[in-house]
C-alpha cells in the first residue's frame, strides 16, 4: 500500500515508515489537526486524498517528535475492533533442480 513497513495494532495499522517518510493513520476527527503539524501531507493514493491518514516528511521527524505522533494516532486505531487472526496461507514446496 505505502511501499514501507507497517506497524499494526490488533490487525490494523497504526503507522508505516519508509524513505518517503512516516505514514500515520489518526482518524477523520483528528486529520486536521494532524495536518497543522510541521512536515504533514494530507496521505493521496492514486490522485485520492486518503481520509484520516496523514504523510510526515522525514526532516520534520525525531525521536521526539515520532512518540507525539505515535500518541496522537493510538487513541483512534483502539477505537477499531481487533481483526479476527489470520491463518498463515500454506506454501506451495516446489522440487530444487540440480544443477
Amino acid at each position: 500500500m505505502f511501499g514501507g513497513i507497517g506497524f499494526m495494532l490488533n490487525g490494523h495499522l497504526l503507522a508505516g515508515a519508509s524513505a518517503r517518510g512516516l505514514l500515520m493513520r489518526v482518524g477523520k476527527e483528528r486529520q486536521a489537526e494532524a495536518l497543522r503539524q510541521p512536515g504533514a501531507r494530507p496521505m493521496v493514493m492514486r490522485g485520492r486524498t486518503m481520509e484520516g491518514y496523514v504523510y510526515v516528511d522525514p526532516p520534520a521527524l525525531s525521536a521526539h517528535s515520532v512518540r507525539a505522533w505515535v500518541e496522537l494516532a493510538l487513541p483512534y486505531v483502539r477505537t477499531l475492533a481487533p481483526k479476527p487472526a489470520r491463518r498463515p496461507s500454506p506454501r506451495r514446496k516446489t522440487a530444487r533442480r540440480a544443477k
